[in-house]
């Protein structure tokens, strides 16, 4: 399951995707129009880093499947990509925020731990 984004983030995404197809990088824009839906997180919903791993690394897998897809192999070893899509699932985390200026080491979704509010 794909978690959404607040609204306000969704609008300013929207317009600069908009902008992107106005200055002619329509790839960019019909991607992330496509990829952000047309919804909007309604209300407070958790979302831990650990989901956040899991999500990603679910998404290395269809990229992999769809690269083996491509080249139409008939075998490969599982465990040695498993290993390559978990070092990448920790460099891609990383660089995201990197290049996004995050630097909390806990997202707001983060959900509490016993006898926190």
């Amino acid at each position: 399951m794909i978690k959404k984004i607040g609204e306000t983030l969704y609008n300013k995404i929207v317009l600069q995707a908009e902008e992107a197809h106005e200055q002619g990088f329509k790839q960019l824009g019909d991607v992330v129009l496509e990829v952000i839906g047309d919804e909007v997180k309604e209300d407070e919903q958790t979302y831990s880093y650990a989901e956040l791993k899991d999500d990603v690394y679910k998404d290395l897998w269809k990229i992999a499947t769809r690269v083996m897809a491509y080249h139409d192999i008939s075998s490969v070893d599982i465990g040695k990509l498993h290993k390559e899509l978990l070092f990448s699932q920790a460099n891609i985390i990383n660089e995201l925020e990197l290049s996004m200026n995050i630097q909390e080491a806990f997202g707001p979704n983060e959900p509490s731990l016993p006898g926190e509010k």
